[in-house]
């Protein structure tokens, strides 16, 4: 719960000029979802990509050849690609009307891995990928008008998943997951005694590797990444271990120092062991959802501490609303919800999403553009 401590503490936080400047009601959200309530021609229900703004309003539904995860979004347009996980192979790009412009292919005897991001200028797209023979992971470079794949970076490890770019947009900073999976035995994680994860950073001019850092518990993984308007990294964890309860987010300062938020073991237990995503609202506060412990917790990060957390069935999906103090939140129930951080004010919003299942990523888009 958020004591009145902890709100006096987070609103000069998040009054601090972090915030990134625009109007909100010129926003786009966008998030996948499984709905119950469509099916193709074959009875099967549809994964499909939607589109709303801040007051759930409906933009557009886009029916997806496979689920949806992540999305990369192109930062000088509309573009949004929606990325799959294993065995997803396409990745259709659409504008913000929901048009397909085109389709990423991944090559054969590769997959995806679930995330991707845009360069600043917006002409090519990197996305996480593995070979399938032997789950070796990669950056898989893609020109973002042809939509033909230019060249593979090698991660230096196995399952590469979520990737950010720094704001110079010469570093990828690399969630490097660690899971070794297969197509042929789907989402069984193979290598849990033995796996091994790291945060790669990846100099995306030269291709190559010049940094690397671990969390030194075994069976974490690092699964999810954002990063603050002063370049700083969030990690968010995910522990696939049982005898252990280690902290699942960290911070890589913009001077390459690892953090560890200080976090109560009460708190720390009723986070599951899971997290599905984070993102920073401003500079010092970061959110972090942890469906599989219904809650979204709030984290200090100046003071390098958690804070509080809300009671959130499912809640997975998260994205600030730049030029404010909240964030928009979905949940596996069919819920959208507008969160101001510092009260905890949660508002449910309208829509017709009552049989949406969303899943764990939700991104915002300029509708300007």
């Amino acid at each position: 719960m958020l004591t009145r401590r902890h709100f006096l503490g987070l609103v000069p936080l998040l009054a601090g000029g972090g915030c990134l400047a625009g109007r909100s009601d010129d926003l786009l959200f966008v998030n996948g979802h499984f709905d119950a309530s469509a099916s193709d021609e074959a009875g099967r229900a549809r994964h499909q990509v939607s589109a709303f703004r801040r007051d759930g309003d409906e933009i557009f539904r886009f029916a997806l050849p496979d689920k949806a995860h992540g999305f990369a979004v192109d930062p000088t347009s509309t573009r949004v690609v929606s990325l799959p996980t294993l065995p997803g192979t396409r990745a259709p790009v659409l504008d913000r009307r929901g048009r397909h412009l085109g389709t990423l292919h991944a090559l054969p005897g590769h997959h995806f891995n679930g995330h991707g991001v845009y360069n600043h200028d917006g002409s090519t797209i990197y996305t996480t990928q593995n070979q399938s023979r032997d789950a070796t992971g990669l950056i898989a470079e893609y020109d973002a008008v042809s939509h033909q794949l230019r060249r593979y970076i090698p991660t230096g490890g196995i399952g590469p998943h979520d990737l950010r770019l720094s704001n110079d947009g010469r570093t990828l900073f690399v969630a490097g997951g660690g899971i070794e999976t297969r197509p042929a035995t789907g989402k069984r994680e193979l290598n849990i005694n033995t796996m091994h994860s790291e945060l790669v950073l990846i100099d995306v001019l030269q291709g190559r590797i010049r940094a690397r850092y671990e969390l030194p518990v075994p069976k974490l993984s690092i699964r999810h990444l954002d990063v603050s308007p002063g370049n700083r990294v969030l990690i968010c964890c995910q522990y696939k271990g049982e005898s252990e309860m280690p902290p699942l987010v960290a911070v890589l300062d913009e001077k390459g120092t690892l953090h560890v938020p200080d976090i109560p073991d009460d708190a720390l237990w009723q986070m599951k062991n899971y997290t599905a995503c984070g993102r920073f609202v401003g500079e010092d506060i970061a959110v972090v959802s942890c469906p599989r412990g219904n809650r979204m917790t709030i984290w200090d990060l100046h003071n390098m501490r958690y804070v509080a957390a809300l009671d959130i069935d499912d809640v997975g999906g998260v994205e600030h609303v730049p030029g404010t103090r909240s964030v928009m939140a979905s949940a596996n129930t069919g819920e959208l919800l507008d969160i101001d951080v510092a009260t905890q004010e949660i508002k449910p919003l309208g829509g017709p999403w009552q049989q949406a299942r969303w899943t764990n990523h939700m991104f915002r888009l300029d509708a300007r553009a």
